[in-house]
């Protein structure tokens, strides 16, 4: 049997030919590193989920995973003198190494760094494959086959070939003539947006840094959510404009581009009709928000027009738009000259930011086990914004990482976009 990549699966495969676009999940494992017995069980897992052998036919945009055995070495870095530092430098590392596409891909890998009495397993995977919720899945399966061995070898996913977008429009063809009518003012706004600067365009390599809101932050962002009437991404979203803005400071004496671009990934397994559990793949939607973020405005004033702007994406299900847009830019950038492709991103869909969010409580818990004390994830940037903030809540606390292209901004820039991210949310509780 083999499955057919919908079109973020074929956009994020030719923006690997440009640079590599991985992500990086990092969980906190409460049993000491026993390498052997790690890596007989990941070996164990994958074989059990038939996640091994993968094969890709770009041309086609067919895959199929192959039955067969892989082995799979637990890297285990060197350790820094603090363990952030050590967590920091080996997810960068593994943003920016592609993987080794042939006959049969491995498009995980694993790595491991000892923490006191336990471990931080992570798991690197070529994005294109899974979404985060589907990665969510194949980790705690890891982490309960090597807490908890069974007799066994577990099968996490029943179905790896899930059906793609066009069964979506089937089912809902009342919203096609919405997507096709709102698509030119998507244009439009796209066209008010201020282009991120870049140093070098060629230049991808990404940055990363850590960050962590603890409980206050989390309690102050689910009051004012109630209190506003908005959700947490909403805010999240709007404290970006607000970080963001500052680095766009030339859009005030532009003529046309005024605005600030900002996108939240969405998952759209509810609206494909795909279970939350046992099917693996990647179900992704956006939301994107364009807005001029006057300099002066208030916190709640902004907060209310994102979501504005992302409660009337939901009504219509723009958010599913975007794989109609991401087909047309495919489209239009395959008939560009190899060098002006490099740029087309940045010169026609000008993001400065992303957001991923990702709520482990309701992922993990899900499945009746407790939430692991720790959880980090990361992904590449890519070639369509500069910096990505990447959002996990984990029990009482919110987990954080910054990845960047360096040839936008310095390692300075983020430790500052970092600190201004985080006083905002805490002055949240004082404006509501």
């Amino acid at each position: 049997m083999r499955g057919t990549f919908n079109i973020f699966q074929t956009t994020m495969l030719d923006w690997n030919r440009i640079y590599p676009y991985n992500a990086v999940h990092v969980v906190r494992v409460p049993r000491p590193l026993d390498s052997g017995r790690l890596s007989a069980v990941v070996d164990r897992v994958m074989e059990g989920s038939g996640l091994n052998c993968l094969v890709v036919d770009p041309q086609r945009r067919h895959y199929e995973y192959r039955e067969g055995r892989q082995h799979y070495d637990i890297r285990v870095p060197e350790v820094c003198e603090s363990l952030p530092e050590s967590l920091e430098r080996e997810i960068e590392g593994q943003l920016n190494q592609p993987f080794e596409e042939g006959e049969h891909m491995a498009p995980v890998r694993y790595f491991s760094i000892p923490d006191a009495d336990g471990f931080y397993l992570g798991l690197a995977y070529s994005h294109f494959v899974a979404g985060a919720d589907s990665i969510v899945q194949l980790v705690r399966g890891v982490v309960e086959e090597y807490l908890r061995p069974g007799e066994r070898t577990p099968c996490l996913f029943r179905d790896r070939y899930p059906p793609g977008y066009g069964r979506c429009i089937a089912l809902r063809p009342g919203t096609l003539a919405g997507w096709l009518a709102t698509l030119p003012s998507g244009v439009r706004s796209l066209r008010r947006s201020f282009r991120p600067y870049y140093r070098d365009p060629e230049d991808q390599v990404n940055g990363l840094k850590l960050f962590r809101l603890g409980e206050s932050s989390l309690q102050t962002l689910l009051h004012v959510s109630k209190t506003w009437g908005v959700t947490v991404n909403d805010l999240f979203m709007a404290v970006m404009l607000k970080v963001l803005s500052p680095y766009a400071a030339g859009r005030h004496q532009a003529r046309r581009r005024r605005s600030i671009s900002v996108a939240s990934v969405a998952n759209i397994r509810k609206d494909l009709g795909i279970p939350p559990e046992g099917v693996f793949g990647l179900f992704l939607g956006f939301l994107r928000v364009t807005y001029q973020v006057p300099p002066t405005e208030a916190m709640r004033e902004t907060a209310l027009e994102v979501h504005r702007q992302t409660a009337e994406m939901k009504a219509r299900s723009l958010y599913l738009r975007a794989a109609l847009e991401l087909a047309f830019s495919r489209f239009v950038r395959d008939h560009l000259k190899p060098s002006v492709q490099r740029k087309f991103y940045a010169k026609y869909f000008p993001l400065w930011g992303g957001l991923t969010n990702v709520n482990l409580n309701s992922l993990w818990a899900g499945a009746g086990e407790a939430v692991p004390a720790d959880y980090i994830r990361s992904v590449s940037t890519g070639p369509v914004c500069p910096v990505v903030f990447s959002v996990t809540t984990v029990g009482r606390k919110i987990n954080g990482t910054v990845s960047y292209r360096r040839s936008a901004f310095t390692a300075d820039d983020i430790v500052d976009m970092i600190a201004e991210f985080s006083a905002r949310i805490e002055k949240l509780g004082v404006d509501a």
